[in-house]
């Protein structure tokens, strides 16, 4: 009888064995604990309070698969990725938001309205970037040259002043350098102003300042035009 009983008690005390532990991990997951030594799961972890990991600055949460956070991911410490990552892979009208020491919206991505914005929480154009918070003189986008510190393209933010080969534009549109046009057709340089008329304004050799313009002149032709060269600014 004993040879009979036995393997029927030890299948018992499995089952049993079994019950308890399902109901002590059930225990232990849905109230508060502590774990100080590692974890390591095969499968999901689902947690579905608050959870906290690591103490110290100095501790490392090392994570080879998926971290998946459906409501809100606090990284105190830092976020180090060494692979490829996703925001907002399902493709939601949810937006991005990097925020610097002084501004709120440094980068932005507006999720709803497909756009994005530098500095700017409505950013109105596909890419846009405000000059939110720069003093006066302060470019709002340089392009710099290959190699160099000197910009080759400039954009002041305040007054809305462009530089090309030149760090402190002073006109709506400074070049520091030579231009060249031309094309296939004819080539044209218009200039207008419903003010004080087209003007060119040139630098001599030695600094001075002349100032070119066309004066309307009348002949037995009828009327026409002709340079009216002198010394000064157009303005």
């Amino acid at each position: 009888m004993s040879k009979l009983q036995t393997p029927i008690n030890n299948h018992f005390l499995l089952v049993l064995s079994v019950l308890l532990s399902v109901g002590l991990v059930a225990l232990i997951t849905q109230a508060a604990s502590t774990i100080s030594t590692n974890i390591t799961t095969a499968g999901n972890l689902t947690v579905s309070g608050d959870s906290t990991f690591g103490d110290a600055a100095t501790d490392v949460n090392l994570f080879t698969g998926t971290l998946q956070a459906t409501t809100t991911a606090l990284f105190t410490a830092g976020l180090t990725t060494y692979g490829a990552s996703v925001f907002n892979e399902d493709s939601a009208a949810v937006n991005f938001r990097v925020e610097s020491d002084n501004q709120t919206h440094m980068a932005y991505v507006d999720g709803t309205n497909n756009k994005v914005g530098v500095a700017s929480s409505t950013p109105w154009a596909e890419f846009s970037v405000e000059a939110a918070g720069l003093s006066a003189g302060n470019p709002i986008f340089v392009v710099g040259s290959k190699g160099t510190s000197t910009p080759s393209l400039i954009v002041e933010g305040n007054a809305g002043k462009i530089g090309i080969a030149s760090s402190t534009p002073v006109q709506e549109l400074s070049l520091t350098g030579d231009i060249e046009m031309g094309s296939g057709a004819t080539t044209t340089l218009f200039m207008d102003s419903t003010a004080v008329g087209a003007c060119l304004q040139l630098r001599g050799a030695n600094g001075t300042l002349y100032a070119a313009s066309i004066v309307a002149t009348t002949s037995s032709n009828g009327v026409n035009g002709a340079w009216n060269i002198k010394s000064g600014t157009c303005q």
